[in-house]
């Protein structure tokens, strides 16, 4: 009877071990889901504030454009010269 109360604690002491590193496991699990989590947000971010970025890049060129087209307009038509009338 000694011996297997002495294989039922030694199964008893191992399925403790085993639920103490699953436990530790799934800790370690939770902890990287969050780092990932915090990651994405960051992600996330850093991906909206280059498509801003990029947005105002193109407001700019388009602008200084427009700016440069009218330039060109009214120095073309500053340099037509006026008919007699």
């Amino acid at each position: 009877m000694a011996t297997l109360t002495n294989f039922f604690l030694e199964i008893s002491k191992k399925v403790e071990d085993q639920e103490k590193v699953l436990n530790s496991k799934k800790e370690a699990i939770q902890k990287l889901e969050r780092k990932l989590k915090e990651k994405e947000v960051q992600h996330k971010k850093q991906v909206t504030e280059l498509e801003i970025e990029r947005k105002q890049q193109q407001y700019i060129s388009r602008v200084m454009e427009e700016q440069d087209q009218k330039k060109k307009t009214r120095d073309r038509l500053l340099a037509v010269p006026k008919t007699k009338r």
